[in-house]
């Protein structure tokens, strides 16, 4: 087919300004390349951080679960931690301080008009909590306001017995309510589950979290 001359010259043209700004846009991607900052740290030192301040925890990590009662499992099962042994352990090993958060609380039977041993777990955590202030122990609770209602007086006893207790409004703040469960302990030992501060958390309902010990730099976070 015939190709006039104009339409030849036309086509270069237009070859020509493509090629152009190809080369124009591969020049600028290659000097933004260039000129990137390099990518930040795992870990940046924060301001006011003073020099020799590394972090040298050993921390330790272990799973812990609470199986509810006359659930049966095949023999080769494996288990996390039991939630009741790790809230004792933390409880036993506290030298300064203890801070819990728990959208509710209800560490005995009665509080929801049951009786059962199946609390037991439940009010032995909670006669170790009452004891701590009287081992130097500072204790401070969080809990939600609105929250579950129950006859529960946990939390008014704890504060006879000196622990600081904060009830926050989250409805207000938040329209919702405090759903993080966690306990933080002498500002190094943590434990972070779906557990509340509920003795059916412990015999009842199946629960999950995990406990870190000796781990300072998290705590503080």
């Amino acid at each position: 087919n015939y190709v006039s001359n104009k339409e030849r010259r036309t086509s270069c043209v237009t070859l020509a300004v493509a090629l152009g700004c190809l080369t124009v846009l591969g020049v600028i991607l290659a000097v933004a390349v260039l000129e990137r900052p390099p990518a930040p740290k795992d870990h940046e030192t924060l301001p006011g951080e003073a020099e020799g301040s590394t972090v040298t925890d050993q921390c330790s990590v272990a799973l812990v679960e609470s199986i509810p009662l006359h659930v049966q499992y095949k023999d080769n099962e494996t288990f996390g931690i039991p939630l009741d042994q790790v809230w004792k352990h933390l409880l036993s090993v506290a030298t300064s301080r203890v801070e819990v958060a728990s959208f509710y609380w209800t560490l005995t039977g009665e509080d929801i008009n049951v009786n059962s041993s199946s609390d037991i777990p439940g009010r032995d955590i909670f006669k170790e909590l009452q004891e701590l202030p009287s081992r130097n122990v500072s204790v401070r609770v969080v809990t939600s306001v609105p929250t579950v209602k129950t006859n529960s007086t946990d939390l008014k006893i704890l504060k006879q017995k000196g622990v600081q207790v904060r009830k926050v409004n989250f409805g207000r703040l938040t329209e919702g309510v405090l759903h993080s469960k966690f306990w933080i302990v002498d500002r190094k030992h943590v434990f972070i589950g779906s557990a509340n501060m509920d003795w059916r958390a412990l015999t009842q309902v199946k629960e999950l979290g995990v406990v870190v010990y000796n781990c300072s730099s998290l705590a503080s976070d």
